[in-house]
């Protein structure tokens, strides 16, 4: 677009390249990821730098050199954004802040029902319903922050108890692992069931499911045991793919200190 100001044309073409992508970017920071943010405003940053420098060499026709300078902060803001956004979810967390709590905070169910040894400085919220009982455990501050956003731990009593933990595991696995939870490329879903060997050398089942949430990779880590008899106990740990290292173990670890207080009647 170009005006006339004092009998000169003054082209504007440039800035509004510059604006277009810095609207794409903060678009595509939103619904696709950091890269694809960084790739548009490194383009509207050559852009606003090009227009700036015209402004310098042909100030009569290019509009004030405050105006290119606004777009050129606003490419570097959008730049720093993105770095940010990729640093943030989908890097590894630093090697001072993947670093496994101590399972020493003894929490009562209040209607001891069962009892478990969780993280020191973390939150307990009890979750109750007429079928199951459990506590939602989730960090108290930022530094408590290991890579997990929050655990569910759920105790159940089954109607019976199975003939043997591994047949019981198995019919779970079977339900999980069929054609109506495996993984869907297109909504980007990956869903998987394997067994696994708990600390006491019984049998128990994890169930992993990642999902992206727009562009944000998130993982859901569920371990399935049995306890007492016919105590079905499950440990959900939740956060985002790329911290949620120790997800696994930290479930391994909630489980074991778990003990049911109450003894199922046959």
């Amino acid at each position: 677009m170009e005006r006339f100001v004092s009998g000169s044309v003054v082209r504007w073409r440039w800035f509004h390249a510059a604006v277009v992508l810095a609207v794409s970017s903060a678009a595509l920071g939103f619904f696709m990821g950091p890269k694809e943010m960084a790739g548009a405003s490194m383009g509207g940053l050559l852009v606003a730098g090009l227009g700036l420098y015209l402004c310098f060499v042909r100030s009569d026709q290019y509009p004030p050199r405050w105006i290119m300078a606004g777009a050129v902060v606003i490419h570097i803001v959008l730049l720093g954004g993105a770095v940010f956004l990729q640093r943030f979810f989908l890097s590894a967390l630093p090697s001072g802040s993947m670093i496994f709590p101590p399972l020493s905070h003894t929490y009562l169910d209040p209607g001891k029902r069962f009892r478990v040894r969780g993280p020191e400085h973390w939150d307990y919220t009890p979750i109750d319903s007429s079928f199951e009982q459990g506590v939602l455990i989730s960090p108290g501050s930022r530094g408590a922050y290991m890579g997990v956003s929050e655990v569910r731990l759920y105790l159940k009593q089954l109607d019976e108890a199975p003939a043997s933990k591994e047949e019981a595991l198995s019919k779970m696995a079977a339900w999980a692992d069929n054609p109506r939870t495996k993984g869907d490329k297109e909504k980007k879903i990956s869903f998987s069931v394997d067994p696994v060997d708990l600390l006491n050398g019984e049998k128990g089942l994890f169930a992993v499911l990642e999902a992206k949430r727009f562009w944000v990779p998130v993982r859901q880590v569920t371990l399935f045991g049995i306890k007492r008899g016919r105590t079905l106990v499950t440990v959900t740990a939740v956060g985002l793919a790329s911290h949620a290292v120790l997800a696994k173990v930290l479930c391994l670890g909630l489980f074991e200190k778990t003990v049911p207080l109450v003894i199922p009647s046959n």
